[in-house]
C-alpha cells in the first residue's frame, strides 16, 4: 500500500507539474489590440445670421462664416452711421452635461465706435460680462432639452451691435470664439 501511494503521489506530481507548465505557457502569451476612439467637441456654433434693427433697409451687405471645428465665427457687416443690427449665433451643446463657456468677441478695426451687448436665448443661461470683450455663460446639455439639432426654437446668443452716430461709414468685422472652461 505504501508503494502504491508513493507511485500515485509521483504520478500526481508529474501531472500537476505538466499542467502548471502548460498553464504558464498559456498565461505568458500577450494579446495586443487597438481601438480607435474619436472624441468630438460637444460645444458647437452654427453659422450666424444678421438682421438690421435700425436705419435704411439692406439688400444683403453682410457675410458670416464658421470655422471647421465650429468654435469660431466671423461676421463682416457693411454699416452706416447710427446703424444697429442683431447677430444671432446658434450654439449647441451635444454633450450629456451642462457646460460653462467663455465667449470672446472682438471688433475690427480696433477702437471702432461700436457698442455691443449679448443676451442668451433657449439653452443659454447666466450670461455675465467679465471684461470688455469676454462673456461667460452656461449651455444646457442635450439631455435637458431634447435634440438641439431638431429643436425649432432658437438656442444661442443674440449679439446687439450699434454703430455710434459719429462713426464713419465702412466695413466692420466681428470675430468670436467660444471655449469650454472650468466653473
Amino acid at each position: 500500500m505504501g508503494r502504491k501511494l508513493f507511485i500515485w503521489l509521483l504520478v500526481l506530481t508529474v501531472v500537476l507539474a505538466g499542467a502548471g507548465a502548460a498553464a504558464g505557457v498559456v498565461l505568458s502569451e500577450l494579446i495586443v489590440g487597438e481601438v480607435t476612439v474619436t472624441v468630438e467637441q460637444a460645444l458647437q456654433i452654427e453659422k450666424p445670421t444678421v438682421t438690421k434693427t435700425t436705419g435704411a433697409a439692406w439688400p444683403n451687405p453682410y457675410f458670416t462664416s464658421v470655422s471647421a471645428d465650429r468654435t469660431k465665427f466671423t461676421a463682416a457687416v457693411e454699416a452706416y452711421t447710427g446703424d444697429a443690427f442683431l447677430v444671432s449665433l446658434p450654439i449647441r451643446n451635444l454633450g450629456d452635461s451642462d457646460l460653462v463657456t467663455e465667449f470672446t468677441l472682438t471688433v475690427e478695426p480696433a477702437g471702432a465706435p461700436i457698442t455691443i451687448g449679448i443676451v442668451g436665448s433657449g439653452d443659454i443661461n447666466d450670461v455675465v460680462r467679465i471684461s470688455a470683450t469676454v462673456w461667460k455663460f452656461t449651455v444646457d446639455a442635450i439631455a435637458d432639452n431634447g435634440n438641439p439639432l431638431t429643436d425649432p426654437n432658437f438656442d444661442g446668443v443674440k449679439i446687439t451691435v450699434t454703430l455710434d452716430k459719429a462713426a464713419p461709414p465702412g466695413f466692420y468685422k466681428l470675430a468670436g470664439q467660444i471655449k469650454v472652461v472650468e466653473y
